[in-house]
């Protein structure tokens, strides 16, 4: 029986005079240069990408509003003022908010900081927020990850005496209007011609924070004091990089490269011991780390516990405070994971029900009383996963007031912008707002069938983008025999993979089995011996255990696979792995 792979695998032709001339310049492994070939880079730009120096990021000086904005905070310093920093409740807007309280600490300020509750807040400035910061007397509001849309609130400050410095990377309002602050920050702002719009929140407060370092000193050497406290922050800054999943190319993956290996070598002390109670501490740490392990428990603070304990753990300096602290984020994630769980299970009874057996609508619109808010976005992100349709996840208040809108996050399928969609929807939401792939909204619940009929007759309109057959690109076909070490150790120069720098994907064809596939545990593991032309290769997969039979059962010799090589470390030995991604049977 024959089996075709799940996927439209496509395979790049290669120029091999290009293959050649990367390999030869750079004197790297064949499948490496096919690597920096198949990412479109020149050997000069290859070069650049595998050295992942830190001279290679945009001063701060390139970054619209960045020279103003530490000009206003060093003569709020000297004048004694005091700031508060206004931040956000995920990775990103943590992280961000300990960059800036770090440094204005560090360089003599008087500063607080204040994080909204995903409940009682929701994301981003609110009048109610600016009033209270306003009757505390601070003399300055500096916010991190949100703002450059909050024309009225920031107008409210002025009026308050609140001087005001927004420093965001989400998008700004259509018409390019900016919020009347007496400085903005902003990526994706040209200046002189350039802009880098890819920057997280926390990559912005991390450039806020060197050109600080750099005015205070009048220098761009900033000697080794302040040079010690910024190789912290770019490590801290790294979380929210990694955790916000922007394009890892450009400065974002040089300062995440080199945040990677401050943190290998100097983690801070909260983060350390966050590193211990996720059993990551022995181990190198990679963004994948952050990605998988760290974010979700930083995250699960905003979510379903207290963000502002969350920021106390990246500002930890003390072992026994961090440890407790950790033990709180643990206890927190947990609950997350349970939640989402629950509530994931409700929502795929809802798609039977409402959707596979009456109609073809495109959009998933799913809404249950009283889902926990927290974790709606998490939720919308499995259902993509699970039946590739956009989703949206509504949870109607658990409450007699009928005019309380329900609250929902929205998750998209890549070539799908949900932003414009919720935007061709405005007339029935209360609020919406976010990117391409994400966005959050609000709506009341008796709008919620319009609402549903409306977006899914947009999406059946831009239905081409919605195309679930589009082709995946490998970067190359190799043979078994060129997953050496070296080669492999080479390849680790492109880390840190994420959004726009995936991890390598190669496909090899003709494999065999030298012994049948085993069952690894009952998660789903399922570990294979492929050998080709003499070499034996050690693979696994996860989630798919009934690959273990498939494969036998297929009754062929002779198969095609789509893998991602790596090498396993355990117990102080290190061999050559493939994770199987796909894979086919031949005749």
């Amino acid at each position: 029986m024959l089996r075709k792979f799940d996927k439209n695998w496509q395979i790049p032709l290669h120029d091999s005079g290009e293959v050649e001339r990367m390999t030869r310049q750079l004197n790297v492994p064949v499948a490496l240069a096919q690597l920096l070939c198949a990412r479109k880079l020149t050997p000069e730009e290859g070069r650049r990408f595998l050295s992942s120096s830190f001279s290679e990021v945009e001063p701060p000086t390139a970054l619209f509003g960045c020279e103003k904005a530490a000009e206003l905070i060093l003569q709020g310093i000297d004048n004694n003022e005091s700031f508060v920093i206004y931040g956000d409740y995920d990775v990103d807007g943590m992280s961000a908010t300990v960059v800036l309280y770090r440094i204005i600490t560090a360089l003599g300020g008087k500063v607080n900081y204040y994080i909204p509750s995903r409940h009682d807040d929701g994301y981003g400035l609110h009048n109610h927020t600016v009033e209270n910061l306003a009757q505390q007397g601070y003399n300055w509001l500096v916010t991190v990850d949100c703002g450059i849309r909050s024309l009225e609130e920031v107008a409210l400050a002025n009026r308050l005496g609140l001087k005001t410095i927004v420093t965001d990377h989400h998008p700004p309002l259509e018409s390019g209007e900016l919020p009347p602050a007496l400085a903005v920050v902003h990526p994706a702002i040209p200046l002189n011609g350039k802009c880098t719009p890819e920057l997280s929140g926390s990559a912005v407060a991390f450039k806020l924070a060197w050109q600080l370092c750099c005015a205070k000193m009048k220098s761009a050497n900033v000697g080794d004091r302040l040079r010690n406290i910024l190789l912290e922050l770019l490590g801290i800054a790294t979380l929210g990089i990694v955790a916000d999943v922007v394009p890892l190319i450009g400065d974002n993956r040089i300062l995440t490269a080199n945040g990677l290996k401050y943190l290998r070598n100097r983690a801070p002390i909260g983060i350390m011991a966050l590193l211990q109670g996720l059993s990551l501490h022995e181990q190198p740490l990679s963004a994948e780390n952050i990605s998988y392990k760290i974010a979700p428990t930083l995250n699960a603070a905003g979510r379903v516990g207290d963000p502002n304990k969350a920021v106390e753990l990246l500002l930890s300096i003390q072992p026994p405070k961090a440890q407790s602290l950790v033990s709180l984020m643990l206890e927190w994630n947990s609950k997350r994971k349970n939640l989402e769980q629950e509530i994931s299970r409700q929502a795929e009874e809802l798609v039977k029900e409402q959707y596979l057996s009456e109609d073809d609508n495109p959009f998933l619109v799913l809404a249950g009383q009283g889902w926990h808010e927290g974790v709606l976005g998490i939720v919308a992100s499995r259902m993509v996963e699970r039946f590739h349709r956009p989703t949206i996840i509504l949870s109607i208040p658990n409450s007699d007031d009928s005019e309380k809108p329900c609250s929902g996050s929205a998750r998209s399928v890549e070539g799908f912008d949900v932003a414009a969609a919720l935007a061709h929807c405005s007339d029935i939401l209360t609020r919406h707002g976010g990117h391409k792939m994400a966005a959050g909204l609000s709506v009341r619940e008796q709008d919620i069938d319009a609402f549903r009929q409306k977006i899914n007759e947009y999406a059946k309109e831009h239905k081409a983008e919605l195309s679930t057959d589009e082709p995946e690109y490998v970067d190359a076909e190799v043979p078994l025999s060129a997953l050496t070490m070296e080669t492999l150790l080479a390849m680790e120069a492109m880390e840190p993979f994420g959004k726009e720098n995936p991890k390598p994907t190669f496909m090899a064809t003709n494999v065999g089995l030298a012994s049948a596939p085993r069952l690894l545990n009952s998660y789903g593991g399922v570990q294979f011996d492929f050998y080709q032309n003499g070499v034996t290769v050690k693979g696994v997969a996860f989630q798919h255990p009934s690959w273990a039979s498939e494969f036998v059962n297929t009754g062929s010799q002779s198969f095609d696979i789509v893998f991602q090589p790596s090498i396993n470390r355990f117990a102080g030995r290190t061999s050559v792995q493939l994770r199987l991604l796909d894979w086919q049977s031949r005749e």
